[in-house]
């Protein structure tokens, strides 16, 4: 069973949990539809009836998407985002279905392209908790990248300079500051030189707007797969359609009078 409240204009029901659900096919729905398998406002429908904003839909089926978690206590929810699905448009909506938690909120963003770990909240104590503890670097991210080309050093900590451009949805890198730009830390190391291209271990110093993506590309060792930072031709010949770029692990440092303290003696990693 789903369940959810719709939120929009008035809209058939059937276009409403296609949109919602691209799972649940058109010719599916009208056969939930038929077979009176779907409830507005816990009435049941037997035709493609319009939705209205706030009305509640419960609908009696089952969706494929089964999210992997990898912890989950009263307050946190820690599970791991697939390439290719947005943070909240997409994964947190499946998410809420699955746990039927409308309270479960995304604590910080993947990109859509990027797979790896994301932290939700249960309550809106433990959002603020994990955001106030972002915002203070107390949140500790690992990442695994295969860039392209062969790194020479093998551990680095680099600094340098983004500037966001809000036009072209893009940052840019700089070495030294410029006007309206932000500082960023990155530190890397090689795990294995992988033929012409280098497996990399990044820890996340300052998590800014694309910052892995476009330091790597500044510095001639974009991620590959990378579609807006990196070479498309290069993309093609190495087959990788999206990025190679994995949120692999978690730690926290939160004080000890916070309520999350008991998460900072845990480490969350996926292989």
């Amino acid at each position: 069973m789903i369940k959810f409240i719709y939120s929009g204009f008035p809209k058939k029901i059937a276009k409403v949990i296609t949109e919602k659900f691209p799972e649940i096919s058109y010719s599916k729905t009208m056969k939930l539809i038929r077979e009176k398998q779907i409830l507005i406002n816990g009435k049941r429908i037997a035709s493609d009836v319009l939705t209205n904003d706030k009305d509640e839909v419960i609908c009696f089926c089952t969706l494929s998407f089964k999210p992997r978690i990898i912890y989950e206590d009263s307050n946190i929810i820690i599970a791991f985002k697939p390439k290719g699905m947005l943070t909240e448009e997409e994964f947190t909506e499946k998410l809420k279905l699955f746990k039927n938690d409308s309270n479960i909120e995304p604590c910080h963003r993947l990109d859509r392209n990027t797979d790896g770990l994301l932290i939700f909240s249960k309550n809106k104590e433990a959002k603020d908790e994990i955001i106030k503890a972002f915002k203070e670097n107390r949140v500790k991210k690992i990442y695994r990248a295969l860039v392209y080309g062969k790194l020479k050093e093998d551990n680095v900590v680099a600094t340098a300079y983004l500037l966001k451009n809000p036009k072209l949805s893009k940052v840019k890198i700089f070495d030294n500051p410029v006007k309206g730009s932000v500082k960023i830390i990155t530190e890397y190391k090689i795990i294995e030189r992988k033929g012409t291209n280098t497996l990399i271990e990044i820890i996340l110093h300052t998590g800014k707007t694309h910052q892995i993506r476009a330091y790597f590309a500044y510095i001639g060792h974009f991620i590959l797969g990378d579609g807006k930072y990196g070479n498309e031709e290069i993309n093609r010949r190495e087959k990788y359609k999206k990025q190679q770029l994995t949120a692999v692990k978690l730690s926290f440092e939160f004080p000890i009078e916070s309520k999350l303290n008991y998460l900072n003696k845990k480490s969350f990693e996926i292989n």
